[in-house]
């Protein structure tokens, strides 16, 4: 079994390439992006406080993705392999999931980031903000996620470089170009 952290900025692309390795490679692309705002569209005790916290740019504290996350997680057990995109967003998280992981018997086998320049990554966001209608793409909100990521999320990085199973790939050029890294990545 397989199982990928999909990382980078937001804008970086993680939700495009997980969802075509997922169909490459038959490995399930959790999204606690895609996750929260399944919670949010619902109305759901968590979604309405997601809500608030997401619109001011900030991310949801550790336990209650966590939750989240793991609940998704417990619903393919069977997989061939699992795509993490958007979790762990903090190191809290990524020791969190070391622990769901090792009561599975399961590891996390490789951390992929996709890098790219802050100015493409906001473009990236205003972009698809016009195109998905999404809210929280809007540029205040976008900055102040930069903030949150620069503060919270990029620390992640340096504890799985630290455990040996880092990789980095640039984030910019053809999508398909850098789905092929990707696939390499993993297949080695």
């Amino acid at each position: 079994m397989k199982n990928i952290v999909i990382f980078g900025a937001p804008g970086a692309g993680k939700g495009t390439q997980c969802k075509m390795l997922s169909e490459k490679l038959g490995l399930i692309h959790i999204s606690t992006g895609d996750l929260i705002r399944k919670e949010i569209a619902e109305e759901s005790e968590v979604g309405i406080k997601a809500r608030e916290i997401i619109s001011k740019g900030l991310l949801l504290d550790d336990t209650t993705v966590s939750e989240i996350f793991i609940n998704a997680l417990k619903k393919h057990l069977n997989s061939p392999g699992f795509l993490f995109d958007g979790y762990p967003r903090t190191v809290k998280q990524a020791e969190i999931l070391e622990e769901i992981l090792k009561d599975l018997n399961m590891e996390v086998n490789l951390f992929i980031e996709l890098t790219l320049s802050p100015d493409e990554a906001v473009k990236r966001l205003l972009k698809r903000a016009e195109i998905e209608g999404r809210s929280d793409d809007n540029p205040e909100t976008v900055r102040s996620r930069f903030e949150e990521y620069n503060r919270k999320t990029a620390p992640v990085r340096d504890h799985y470089i630290r455990k040996g199973i880092y990789k980095n790939i640039e984030g910019t050029g053809k999508i398909e170009d850098i789905n092929s890294l990707i696939v390499k990545l993993i297949l080695n």
